[in-house]
């Protein structure tokens, strides 16, 4: 489990990703933002929501100059605990799409560039919960090797990903509920 470590007093997930094709490390952030801007993330302890706001979730790759890199969001999930490997789980994204089941989940972009976006309402994930974390799964594509783009709505992405993919999760939170 990669704990979350937080830049300032923004909330905010940090970590390392390598690929094989490229020397080096990439820093790739999560952070939840107020807005459909993505401009304003919130500060540590301030995500307090209603059960019908929207939260809007960013990933971007910081400071790679490397044209040919896509960052994928492979699948987020909320758990009522901090740690990743919860049993208790609601999938928001999956195989780099929207679930299915649940129309409130928007994916801005995801597989285009060194961002990615999306937004889902509240209620649809937080249910009985007073505070529930976010967790998502990234890899970066070489686009110079692969077929990088997520293809949604079929279940699948088009490049295929190696067996033995080592998962690279980002966690936020907690986003408690209020009242």
């Amino acid at each position: 489990m990669i704990t979350p470590s937080f830049c300032g007093t923004y909330q905010i997930s940090v970590i390392n990703l390598t690929l094989p094709t490229q020397e080096g490390n990439f820093i790739t952030k999560m952070a939840l933002y107020k807005n459909s801007s993505y401009r304003h993330p919130y500060r540590e302890g301030e995500v307090v929501l209603s059960t019908r706001d929207i939260l809007f979730v960013g990933v971007f790759v910081e400071g790679a100059d490397v044209n040919q890199l896509i960052l994928i969001v492979n699948m987020c999930w909320a758990t009522p605990s901090r740690y990743s490997s919860d049993r208790l789980r609601y999938i928001i994204i999956e195989r780099g799409c929207p679930n299915t089941k649940d129309n409130t989940i928007g994916m801005a972009e995801n597989g285009v560039s060194l961002t990615c976006r999306f937004h889902v309402t509240v209620f649809k994930f937080i249910g009985d919960y007073d505070e529930v974390h976010l967790h998502c799964d990234v890899s970066l594509c070489d686009s110079d090797t692969n077929a990088c783009k997520v293809n949604c709505p079929h279940k699948r992405r088009m490049y295929s990903e190696d067996s033995d993919h080592k998962e690279h999760i980002l966690t936020v939170g907690p986003i408690r509920r209020r009242g």
